[in-house]
């Protein structure tokens, strides 16, 4: 098949690594990012295995294209503002609510926009939007009019030419998961480049 789902043998053959150091082309991109301040977002994450294995190929990719690494996760909301303390009670709450749920994935897809380079959209799924009615009342957070929420995995950020990225599709295509399994949801502070991105809290649902 075109994909593998989590759980296959090809995980045994990719041990985990650590972060991979900056190099200059990365520092070069990440420079070249727009610095909103104290940013925060909402993201449903996979287990831990699943996102170890996510993380190691997103840092393959990274390293290929001299782009920033980032952790696996599909973002709920963004662009959140206000001070950690209160933040933290409200993913506190939120998680009180949801479900760990398994997430259906389609094959991967590019675009021109610098977050969505290169990922994988997340099948229709009820629940997906029920999570984010439910993270959106918590927050009291009001998404952007021309704001289209379209679920979905980043592998690669980044401004990079199309026939790049095909290229690693076609490399590394057998290795992507058709199903992730999201058992925990987070609050992650967005300051800076992707590679330097913190997570301020992480609760198992």
């Amino acid at each position: 098949p075109h994909h593998r789902g989590i759980g296959s043998p090809a995980i045994a053959r990719h041990p985990v690594v650590g972060p991979l150091p900056r190099p200059a082309a990365v520092r070069r991109a990440a420079a070249g990012l727009a610095v909103r301040g104290q940013d925060y977002a909402v993201w449903l994450m996979p287990g831990l295995e699943t996102r170890r294995y996510l993380r190691e190929l997103i840092e393959e990719l990274a390293q290929r294209e001299g782009t920033p690494a980032f952790e696996p996760h599909m973002t709920v909301i963004h662009r959140i503002e206000g001070r950690e303390g209160p933040l933290c009670d409200r993913i506190t709450d939120l998680a009180g609510h949801l479900s760990p749920i398994a997430l259906a994935l389609a094959p991967p897809r590019t675009e021109s926009h610098y977050f969505r380079s290169l990922y994988l959209p997340v099948h229709p799924n009820p629940g997906v939007g029920r999570i984010r009615q439910l993270a959106s009342r918590a927050f009291d957070h009001t998404p952007p009019e021309d704001e289209v929420f379209q679920p979905h995995f980043s592998l690669l950020y980044g401004d990079i030419p199309e026939e790049s990225k095909q290229r690693l599709i076609a490399a590394v295509g057998d290795r992507l998961p058709q199903q992730v399994f999201c058992d925990q949801v987070a609050l992650y502070r967005l300051s800076g480049s992707p590679d330097v991105w913190s997570v301020v809290r992480l609760i198992p649902l």
